[in-house]
């Protein structure tokens, strides 16, 4: 079994550049004033990643940057540096195996972390267990709908209960079923962490349902 680590870095290419140009005693990227990386595409230039000044001023990747600018007139922005991410994430990827706590086997146990904001969790910490749903490439419309709040979530959802009685949905790519073991205070977020009860792999050969930079995209093996 594989130990898989989640980090959400929504400003990191920006973060990456500021803390080199400071090693090297160069001008960082402004962090007051709305500041973007952009790249070359066949949309022409396009934002590939934001600081937080820009994302409080509505800018996402995958804006094209004069369509940014038409928003946000002062976005100043500079050409993205691909390879010199791709070696920051590999040293950070090297240091997590190294000092990263693993997730128990025996017992088996996994984590989550859910927003104190989020109004689901009370729900789910309330009947005591959860489950942890894969979605398949073909989901996003029900990724995009367990987005969305104040409504009915499983009204046009087909899924069984799964061991615990939790949702296992239809169509996904595997399922881990969960009773609440503990829950650790974590800033922000809670740390949960769940006792597996059951898990199945449904489709072996199927793509998983990824989301990276604003995006939803599918895996694809490099070449």
């Amino acid at each position: 079994m594989r130990r898989i680590v989640s980090l959400w870095l929504p400003h990191f290419p920006v973060e990456r550049l500021a803390r080199a140009r400071r090693k090297m005693n160069a001008p960082p990227p402004p962090e007051a004033a709305p500041f973007a990386l952009v790249s070359t595409g066949a949309k022409g230039l396009t934002l590939v990643a934001v600081n937080e000044a820009a994302a409080w001023s509505g800018l996402v990747p995958g804006l094209r940057l004069a369509d940014a600018r038409a928003r946000v007139p002062d976005l100043s922005s500079e050409l993205h540096e691909p390879v010199q991410d791709a070696a920051s994430l590999l040293s950070l990827a090297r240091w997590m195996e190294r000092w990263t706590p693993s997730v128990s086997l025996d017992p088996p146990l996994i984590v989550l972390a859910p927003a104190k904001t989020s109004t689901s969790w009370p729900k789910l910490r309330d009947s005591g267990s959860f489950c942890i749903n894969i979605l398949a490439a073909s989901q996003k419309p029900v990724c995009d709908l367990f987005a969305r709040s104040g409504i009915d979530k499983f009204a046009e959802l087909s899924w069984r209960p799964g061991v615990t009685g939790s949702p296992v949905l239809a169509g996904v790519l595997a399922y881990i079923d969960c009773d609440l073991e503990a829950e650790h205070d974590a800033g922000d977020h809670t740390i949960a962490v769940g006792r597996v009860r059951d898990l199945e792999i449904l489709d072996p050969g199927g793509a998983p349902l990824l989301f990276f930079r604003g995006q939803y995209g599918q895996f694809e093996g490099m070449k």
